[in-house]
């Protein structure tokens, strides 16, 4: 079930001051209103970002009520700002900033594989490049069906009780199991402190026959083991001990794993008690086998991003992306007048500076009269960067939640004009090189060269868009040259 509101409120409250918040939305969810849409004829949106920021003077967040999140956000072609409406059971993920602090609500989530919910928030997660969670209870996927529950099913494959196969995990190569644990039932005992205790409610113990494992003892009432772990910095040796009326569900590698409703965690078993056809044969499925763990589809889901309200400063977009620690980056016009950059930059329509990335020795800081960096050049020699405010045409990041800010309005001519071409181009379906020869500068984005690249084309996926390659200088290890490559398409915004 979905926090109440007050609950998320709450969360929100504690989250943003220390770092912006991810907010992973359905957007079909019924009481959804004013989110982006997409071109006419294209495939419907399965999920959308909304980034909150908090100390940064960026919240977007307009208030709060009973039933839905309002947000104010931009439209995509810059001309106006909209209050969207975003129920609280739409939100099926909260990510902190930091990718250190996760919230999932399972009820919510969208059954986008195969009506595999688990399997869905583990395409989104990846397409999102967040890290894997630590197990929890919707990892194991419980299989609850009519035929499974029917007097005369086939049970073969049933394993009634825990201890009969928990004795075939140790006799079948790993010969280690996985236990999923009431961690409220009576007789449970894990050392204090043991860290995988999932959702305040179930915990996920692992237990074999070989190290770290020892002295594992097993009757018919319970399962006593030890157990070497690592805690932070620190390294415990602890001892566990379960009843088996406290196991849930057991899964091996080999075997894939078998369920007792009736020793689940009441959080996880209470779902399947809403439907009185299930509840009345819920002892039916004692020993089931767990579902099988499905392959996750090749190609991304479709994600939306919630675009920032207009009106920005540029200051508290790049703190913005600052704090979000690793993987930002700024563009600027390095042709600009009062940049400063080294020689080999100095007519750069577009030089991308990275945040945050120590092996590139590249830094960037935020200062009252605008950016000061250090960028190696075409040598891999550090060298310190200005750029006033009104030469920053882009700040962005892809850690922490993706996140961009583009000002259309300080675009150079150039970049203007080539930015409007890719949109015409993608408009029409268009080959990409009608572009080229139409803005100097401008070559196919597969284009290689020693120096600066400016580039157009499309991408693997086959979108439209403006591509760069930046030398590096030389790797300090092998000696070969090092290069960025990146590819985007900048908002058009208001420019005409």
């Amino acid at each position: 079930m979905v926090d109440p509101p007050d609950v998320l409120k709450s969360m929100l409250r504690g989250w943003l001051p220390q770092a912006p918040v991810t907010l992973v939305v359905d957007p079909r969810s019924p009481g959804c209103a004013n989110l982006p849409t997409v071109p006419e004829g294209q495939p419907p949106l399965q999920v959308l970002l909304v980034e909150l920021a908090g100390e940064q003077g960026l919240s977007i967040v307009d208030r709060s009520d009973d039933d839905a999140l309002h947000v104010d956000h931009g439209l995509p072609d810059g001309s106006a700002n909209l209050a969207a409406r975003i129920p609280w059971a739409a939100v099926f993920l909260f990510v902190g900033g930091d990718l250190g602090k996760v919230k999932i609500h399972p009820d919510a989530i969208p059954a986008l594989v195969d009506d595999d919910r688990h399997t869905s928030l583990r395409w989104v997660m990846r397409a999102l490049g967040l890290p894997d969670l630590p197990a929890s209870g919707l990892e194991w996927t419980f299989t609850i069906n009519a035929k499974l529950m029917a007097a005369d099913a086939d049970r073969s494959a049933f394993e009634p009780e825990p201890l009969g196969a928990f004795q075939r995990c140790m006799e079948t190569e790993p010969r280690a199991a996985q236990l999923l644990v009431d961690a409220h039932a009576d007789g449970v005992y894990v050392p204090p402190a043991w860290p995988r205790v999932l959702d305040g409610h179930a915990l996920h113990l692992p237990v074999g026959r070989k190290p770290p494992f020892s002295e594992v003892s097993a009757d018919g009432e319970e399962i006593a083991w030890k157990c070497n772990f690592r805690d932070g910095d620190r390294f415990f040796e602890g001892f566990f001990r379960v009843p088996w009326t406290a196991v849930g569900a057991m899964k091996h590698d080999t075997l894939g794993g078998w369920f007792w409703p009736d020793h689940l965690p009441e959080p996880l078993r209470a779902p399947m008690m809403k439907a009185p056809e299930v509840a009345a044969n819920l002892h039916l499925l004692r020993g089931a086998p767990l579902a099988k763990r499905q392959e996750l589809p090749a190609e991304p889901p479709r994600i939306a991003y919630l675009p920032a309200p207009i009106g920005i400063d540029k200051p508290d977009a790049l703190a913005d992306i600052l704090a979000r620690g690793r993987g930002g980056m700024v563009l600027i016009d390095a042709r600009a007048p009062g940049v400063v950059v080294g020689d080999g930059f100095k007519k750069t329509p577009l030089l991308c500076l990275f945040c945050g990335m120590p092996q590139l020795r590249a830094d960037v800081r935020a200062e009252e009269d605008g950016v000061h960096a250090e960028l190696p050049d075409f040598e891999g020699r550090p060298g310190q960067v200005f750029a006033p405010w009104s030469a920053v045409l882009l700040v962005g990041a892809n850690q922490g939640g993706a996140r961009m800010y583009a000002w259309p309005e300080d675009y150079p001519d150039d970049i203007r004009k080539a930015v409007h071409l890719m949109h015409d181009l993608a408009k029409r379906g268009a080959d990409p090189t009608e572009a080229i020869g139409k803005v100097e500068g401008v070559v196919p984005v597969d284009v290689k060269s020693s120096g600066f690249v400016l580039g157009m084309g499309k991408d693997p996926a086959g979108h439209y868009v403006l591509g760069i390659r930046q030398p590096l200088g030389k790797n300090p290890q092998t000696g070969d040259d090092m290069n960025v490559e990146l590819q985007f398409m900048l908002p058009v915004g208001m420019l005409h």
